[in-house]
């Protein structure tokens, strides 16, 4: 399959989204092995902005409805005191999900390293079916980036995902906007140059 049939599919793709206090949507979400989370830069102070917090929201019900799923937490410090993935750990185990389920990726600093990184923990953690957390407006370019560098480094890996709900930015349930697109063209222009064996650890 030519790498650029990733990009069509995508555009279309309905988000399914996590509403707190309402079970998970179903479509494939209760037979998951990981859950990749992608990371939200934090306050000066470290303390984790609302739009993460809604991101570990949804998470934390999915890696309930999935209690042998193993849980890849990836960010960076990007001027923090701590990394992105630190703070996230430090919520879920405070709610209950045992640290031994959670791996933390504390290098990366946009969504390309995210998804750069993360594919070799879940190559170690031998992942095959991978749930993408993210907020609705991040879903598309996420599943772009993993698809397509899964595909280059020839990781046998299927993708789904869950959406948190952000008030603030709103996005299209249905289809990409104009922005969006305009994003993951770029990102996908990225990943298609970068240097599998300097950033994937080869």
């Amino acid at each position: 399959m030519p790498l650029s049939t990733i990009l069509e599919p995508l555009l279309d793709l309905p988000i399914l989204e996590y509403h707190p206090g309402h079970a998970i949507p179903r479509s494939g979400l209760d037979d998951v092995d990981a859950i990749l989370v992608l990371g939200h830069q934090l306050e000066p102070d470290g303390s984790m902005r609302p739009r993460l917090v809604a991101r570990l929201e949804a998470a934390l019900a999915l890696a309930e409805e999935n209690p042998a799923a193993q849980l890849v937490l990836t960010g960076g410090k990007l001027g923090a005191p701590r990394s992105e993935a630190e703070a996230m750990a430090n919520w879920l185990s405070s709610n209950g999900i045992a640290s031994s389920r959670l791996h933390l990726e504390d290098k990366a600093e946009d969504t390309l390293e995210n998804a750069a990184y993360s594919l070799d923990f879940l190559r170690r953690l031998g992942s095959e079916r991978v749930a993408l957390v993210s907020t609705g407006y991040h879903i598309r370019r996420g599943l772009m980036l993993l698809q397509t560098l899964a595909v280059r480094r020839g990781d046998n890996l299927s993708f789904v995902h869950l959406a948190s709900v952000d008030l603030d930015r709103t996005v299209s349930p249905t289809s990409a906007s104009t922005e969006e697109k305009e994003l993951m063209l770029a990102d996908f222009a990225r990943a298609m140059k970068i240097d599998l064996g300097l950033h994937l650890g080869r």
